[in-house]
């Protein structure tokens, strides 16, 4: 993680990325290591197969369904992905919207490709 958190940082990007992967690390190595060594057996921490998993997750968290705080994770990553796919459908039809506009039946260009500094006669008039 501190690899990431120096890559992030010398590209100029928030350095957050190394901090959001913490949280599936630390749940891994809770999983499977803190807690086969809190056993005293690692056949006693989870295993890497789909039905040894499924076991591992009856047999271990039998009751955590229903825990409060697991119903409002579940809750969030839902509501995550709804605000998601809002802000997406919004973004995408803000775009729709604005290119509809752009009609290919007009003399001039709507666009130019000068510098932004620089105004076309089409975006005087309109001014």
């Amino acid at each position: 993680m501190g690899r990431e958190w120096e890559l992030s940082f010398r590209l100029g990007m928030r350095p957050w990325i190394a901090v959001a992967y913490s949280a599936p690390v630390a749940a891994a190595t809770a999983v499977f290591l803190i807690y086969p060594i809190g056993q005293g057996s690692f056949s006693d921490g989870m295993p890497l197969g789909i039905s040894g998993t499924f076991n591992f997750m009856i047999v271990f968290q039998e009751k955590n369904l229903m825990h409060p705080f697991h119903m409002l994770g579940v809750a969030g990553v839902f509501g995550g992905s709804l605000f998601s796919a809002m802000h997406g459908s919004l973004v995408t039809s803000s775009l729709i919207r604005a290119f509809l506009t752009f009609h290919g039946s007009r003399v001039e260009a709507q666009w130019s490709l000068k510098g932004s500094d620089t105004m076309s006669e089409f975006e005087r008039q309109s001014v």
